[in-house]
Parts: C-alpha cells; sequence; structure tokens
C-alpha cells in the first residue's frame, strides 16, 4: 500500500497545482451570452418654412394710384415643408416717402419730413382657416390697425403648424378716408413682413 500511495503522489501534487492556479486566474466556467444593439443613427429634424411655395417672396403687393375708399386683398400661402412642428410668428418693417410736396398737401398742413400714406391705410392681417378670404369668428387676427403703428415684432402668436402642414394668411389693405387725406398726396410706403417659424413657442 505504501508503495502504491507513493506512486500517486506525484500526480495529486500535479493536480493540486493546477487547482491552485485555476482559483489565482479566476477561470471558471460561468454562463456567459451577449445581445448587440448596433449602428444606432441620430437625424436631425428640420424646420423649412415656404412663402408661396418658396423661400422668399419678393413684392407680393405693387399697389400703385391708392386713393381713399380704395383698398386691394391678398394672401400668403404658408406650409412647414420640414418634418417637425413650428410656431408662427410674424415680424414688420415699414418704410415711409415723402416724394415731393404738391400744393395740396402744404394746404393740409404736410411739413414734408415724411410720408403720411400709412397713416391712413389699415392692415388687416389674418389667418383665414376656412379660406373664405373674409375675416369671421373662427379666424386668427394677427393685426388690425394703421400700417404706420404696427410693432416689430408683434406680441407672440405661437400659431401651430405641424410638419407637412399649411394656412393661409390674408392681408388687406384699406384707405380710411380723413379730412387730411390731401397730406398723402403721391407719398408711399414699403411694408416687409418677416414670417418666424421656431420650434419653441415665443414668450
Amino acid at each position: 500500500m505504501k508503495k502504491r500511495f507513493g506512486a500517486l503522489a506525484p500526480a495529486i501534487l500535479l493536480l493540486l497545482v493546477v487547482g491552485v492556479a485555476s482559483i489565482g486566474t479566476g477561470a471558471y466556467a460561468y454562463f456567459i451570452d451577449r445581445a448587440n444593439s448596433n449602428n444606432n443613427t441620430f437625424t436631425a429634424a428640420s424646420l423649412d418654412l415656404k412663402v408661396n411655395g418658396t423661400e422668399n417672396l419678393d413684392q407680393a403687393f405693387t399697389v400703385s394710384n391708392m386713393v381713399p375708399g380704395g383698398s386691394t386683398i391678398g394672401a400668403y400661402n404658408l406650409t412647414n415643408a420640414g418634418t417637425t412642428t413650428g410656431y408662427l410668428n410674424f415680424e414688420f418693417e415699414v418704410v415711409d416717402y415723402e416724394n415731393g410736396l404738391l400744393a395740396p398737401e402744404i394746404e393740409a398742413g404736410d411739413d414734408g419730413t415724411t410720408g403720411e400714406l400709412s397713416q391712413f391705410v389699415y392692415l388687416s392681417l389674418y389667418v383665414d382657416e376656412n379660406h373664405d378670404g373674409e375675416f369671421n369668428g373662427n379666424d386668427i387676427q394677427i393685426y388690425y390697425d394703421p400700417v404706420s403703428i404696427i410693432q416689430s415684432p408683434q406680441p407672440s402668436l405661437n400659431v401651430e403648424l405641424g410638419a407637412g402642414q399649411s394656412l393661409e394668411v390674408v392681408a388687406s389693405f384699406y384707405w380710411q378716408p380723413t379730412d387730411n387725406d390731401n397730406k398723402a398726396m403721391t407719398d408711399s410706403f414699403t411694408l416687409g413682413i418677416t414670417f418666424v417659424l421656431s420650434q419653441l413657442q415665443q414668450a
């Protein structure tokens, strides 16, 4: 028995050394599995406001020979060609031109410092919800007053315009007759309207 045990001793010793080595290196046969989520892609959304199908629209209105009591009307088709909802607001720029003084202007008290036409012409600007060309209770009023006192930017309206959606903004101009209309003879003004589409509502 002694002789047999002695023959096995080197083998037992080798197993002990291997076992201790295995403990030291942490080589245990635990279950393991992996699942991957690869090629995650992130793309920015867009806001892309079109005015009558284009980026910028020059001279939507060119009105000459305006007279007291006269009016003109037109519309802008605004489309959000982007991929996310935006909120529409409005900015304006008005510039008056005197274009010289005629005798009736001087007699009416015109001193020639600036043009007066924008003081007499009223602007009704609104979102035409039912596309009938007339302002009614369902429409959103953007502005109604003489062109001369328009503020820029206007108080925030934040008209919602979803991706791919369109709306119609009607602009109606009317020269309200007064006793001082002669002051505006030959005068002119330019009106710039900027439509601002923002991701966030303006305060």
